[in-house]
């Protein structure tokens, strides 16, 4: 009886220590805001740390608006930085590589304004 019980117990903490897939990315994206700050950080700099890898995705806002893009991904993650942030976007680059936490891969997002500075950063695991 009291292996049950302990098992049980380590099933319930193991549960409470796991998060969501949605509450993981959410603290990845607060980790890149950290380590890209927004305002100061340029793509340069992204560019310099991410030297061994070129962005997959690289593009500017359509002189018509991001409605224009013909990538309907593109579209939808910059409205959602935008909205989230209220900064506009005129440069988005999605960036493949280790997560570095969980061993997995994924996409780093990045949202630059027209002086080629972040005002945003997401975190996608690479099977979204």
């Amino acid at each position: 009886m009291r292996i049950r019980t302990f098992i049980v117990s380590l099933f319930c903490l193991a549960l409470v220590g796991c998060t969501t897939t949605e509450q993981y990315a959410a603290q990845r994206r607060q980790r890149l805001l950290a380590t890209y700050p927004p305002g100061t950080t340029t793509r340069a700099d992204v560019q310099k740390r991410w030297s061994r890898v070129q962005p997959d995705i690289s593009e500017t806002r359509p002189t018509s608006g991001w409605s224009a893009s013909a990538q309907p991904l593109v579209r939808a993650r910059v409205a959602a930085s935008e909205q989230r942030t209220g900064s506009a976007v005129y440069r988005c680059e999605r960036y493949f590589g280790p997560d570095g936490w969980s061993g997995g891969l994924c996409w780093c997002w990045f949202y630059y304004d027209d002086q080629d500075r972040i005002v945003d950063a997401e975190w996608q695991w690479h099977t979204d």
